[in-house]
């Protein structure tokens, strides 16, 4: 993957009814190299996906550090464990072609919506 593209972007922000007793502040973190767009995951190796996907979760496992409840770290953390790495390139692949109009949206949106809110959320988000 092009140095450029190395990324952490960690946006957790929801609403009050995710997991059983899980009330998500809004927190913001960014540490970025360059923007990285949904075109720039659309162009990228599965291999590279599976490493930006990596980084993306390991960014969401220093939520208990950042002060978000337990139940939503605990929350997140299941969603990670229920997919695997190849199982997240296929639904983000799917995810960017099902919405194309989403190309110009950062990458931290459509993995967000690939990764964590229809686990945490249901379809209701």
């Amino acid at each position: 993957m092009r140095t450029a593209l190395v990324a952490l972007l960690l946006v957790v922000a929801g609403p009050a009814a995710a997991a059983p007793g899980c009330v998500l502040p809004t927190v913001e973190v960014k540490l970025q190299a360059s923007s990285v767009s949904t075109r720039d995951l659309a162009a990228m190796s599965d291999g590279d996906l599976k490493t930006f996907l990596r980084g993306y979760a390991d960014g969401l496992r220093t939520m208990p550090f950042l002060s978000v409840p337990a139940e939503c770290a605990d929350a997140a953390e299941a969603c990670l464990k229920a997919r695997t790495d190849d199982e997240r390139v296929v639904d983000l692949r799917r995810f960017m072609a099902d919405n194309p109009g989403d190309f110009d949206n950062p990458a931290s949106v459509t993995v967000y919506e690939t990764v964590l809110a229809k686990c945490v959320y249901g379809d209701n988000e």
